[in-house]
């Protein structure tokens, strides 16, 4: 999956949606919430910074 990380990687049930997107994540070597989401597929996307970060990134509300 690439990357480095400091924790254990999570996948959170309530992020994931009907039309199958699985989001994951894990706290990034420098100290932020990082994820990458699935799609139908079986693609990922690169990872993207938490949304608390970057409120307007592309998988943020």
């Amino acid at each position: 999956m690439g990357g480095w990380v400091q924790s254990r990687i999570q996948v959170d049930p309530q992020q994931s949606t009907s039309d199958s997107l699985v989001f994951m994540s894990a706290l990034g070597k420098d100290n932020t919430y990082w994820f990458r989401v699935r799609y139908p597929n079986g693609t990922w996307t690169g990872w993207q910074v938490s949304c608390l970060v970057e409120p307007d990134g592309r998988f943020c509300p």
